[in-house]
């Protein structure tokens, strides 16, 4: 997993990057969330969604997933349902809600 699933468009190029961005229940927005890999200074920051599952290794809990555009436009909220998650995975239980 890379840093962000990023997507562009052949009209606009890279002037409109889009990715699957996070929100928290404060509505603030997550800093990247750094793997030690154990060696050193190595490790890589990470802001895919699905990083955000508020495990204890992992970043906080996403409370939403939007779409956003490096333009600097953001689209509507999508909650997520933490009770329907439950013990899944949140790249498995909550695909559907990124995809949207």
């Amino acid at each position: 997993m890379g840093e962000r699933e990023m997507w562009t468009t052949e009209e606009f190029g890279s002037s409109h990057e889009g990715a699957v961005g996070v929100l928290l229940a404060d509505g603030t927005v997550p800093a990247s969330v750094f793997f030690d890999t154990g060696s050193g200074a190595d490790g890589q920051s990470v802001s895919h969604w699905s990083v955000y599952d508020g495990q204890i290794a992992h970043g906080p809990r996403a409370a939403a997933l939007r779409a956003v555009c490096s333009c600097g436009w953001n689209g509507p909220e999508r909650r997520l349902d933490w009770d329907m998650v439950g013990e899944q995975k949140l790249a498995e239980a909550a695909h559907g809600t990124a995809d949207t």
